[in-house]
């Protein structure tokens, strides 16, 4: 396991993949100089090169389908864990990405299926001694018997701290950040109820906004946030990431109402060119009793969005357009923000992180 530890005293961001294009695992300099840019830039920075992801993602399967020849099976090898640490890290803001990771008698293989720009693609990459080697797959939806790589520990801020921990057949990563005040969310008594740790302190998530319901009524966040309040970006359009985290949300507000937990669900929506107040009321309707759906201009999307750290990005044109997007879901109340969820948590498991809040406060 390798740690790198970043110290500054302004909002900083850690984003390290281990393993770059044309060098070996422990030369890792382009994306050092992600880091350190984003260490140094804070917020704006890191939006910035994760709107890059997808050209490195471009640049790193060009450079696999070129069967491209290293210096040594090291330098190789390096490649392949580059491009599944990058497809394992879009998987979370671009839908459709997957990744998975095993052995054969190839050796170690990674397998991305990705589609960047409208264009589907699903291939292996692996090593032939020195030679970097890709076989194209067809698209389908990947093989369920594998395991998939994802992210087992994120944290919610993209200005201050992603913690990528990448499982399969590769070293563990694990990138942490250290900053002067940190903490693990707030500390309940003996026992805080948060698993996720929160470099800065999590005064830093949460903030005012201005946005419309999906009745149509002006609100801001003290109108929405008056208890337990679990908070979820993403759009009514959204082919496959958005509907599976709002039902796991939705699912997790049913077993709380069976414990006597009241939490509201709330839905702001990243893409107010298409999700009017019309397409949230329906959309609503047919979701969950509790649920609110919060829309309004892109200015002020923009502006809640930033207040919560998350990220989104338009990818394609035309009415059929996607948006790549994090799928972080927090839990707030009137006090501010206590714990946030990944999307392969289960309802049980985020139920059970409420229910301690729950006791310990209300």
């Amino acid at each position: 396991m390798r740690i790198q530890k970043i110290k500054t005293a302004i909002i900083c961001i850690s984003l390290i993949f281990y393993g770059t294009f044309g060098a070996t695992a422990a030369a890792q300099s382009v994306y050092a100089d992600i880091a350190s840019e984003m260490a140094k830039e804070g917020i704006n920075q890191a939006e910035a090169k994760l709107n890059q992801l997808p050209d490195m993602l471009r640049d790193g399967i060009d450079i696999a389908t070129a069967e491209r020849e290293f210096e040594s099976t090291e330098f190789c090898l390096g490649n392949v864990q580059a491009l599944v640490n990058m497809g394992a890290v879009a998987s979370n803001i671009m839908p459709f990405t997957k990744v998975w990771t095993y052995e054969d008698d190839r050796g170690p293989v990674g397998k991305l299926r990705v589609m960047l720009n409208g264009e589907k693609i699903h291939i292996e990459v692996y090593c032939n001694k020195t030679v970097l080697k890709s076989k194209t797959l067809p698209w389908g939806d990947g093989d369920k018997t594998l395991k998939e790589v994802n992210m087992s520990s994120v944290s919610a801020l993209l200005g201050v701290g992603l913690n990528f921990q990448l499982q399969g057949i590769f070293d563990e990563i694990e990138v942490s950040q250290e900053l002067e005040s940190s903490s693990l969310g707030p500390q309940l008594g003996e026992k805080s109820c948060g698993i996720n740790e929160v470099a800065g302190g999590q005064s830093l998530i949460g903030g005012p906004f201005e946005l419309i319901d999906h009745n149509g009524v002006k609100v801001s966040e003290k109108d929405i946030i008056n208890g337990l309040t679990l908070i979820y970006f993403g759009y009514t359009y959204c082919p496959d990431v958005c509907p599976m985290d709002t039902q796991r949300n939705l699912t997790t507000i049913d077993i709380l109402d069976a414990k006597g937990i009241d939490v509201t669900p709330v839905f702001i929506t990243i893409d107010p060119e298409r999700d009017t107040v019309k397409t949230l009321n329906d959309y609503v309707e047919t979701s969950h009793e509790k649920l609110i759906g919060l829309t309004g201009s892109l200015e002020q999307i923009q502006t809640a969005s930033k207040a919560y750290k998350t990220f989104f990005r338009k990818n394609g044109d035309g009415e059929d357009y996607l948006i790549d997007h994090s799928t972080f879901s927090y839990l707030m109340d009137e006090n501010g923000f206590l714990d946030f969820f990944r999307r392969d948590l289960e309802p049980e498991d985020v139920a059970n992180t409420i229910s301690c809040f729950a006791e310990k406060n209300y």
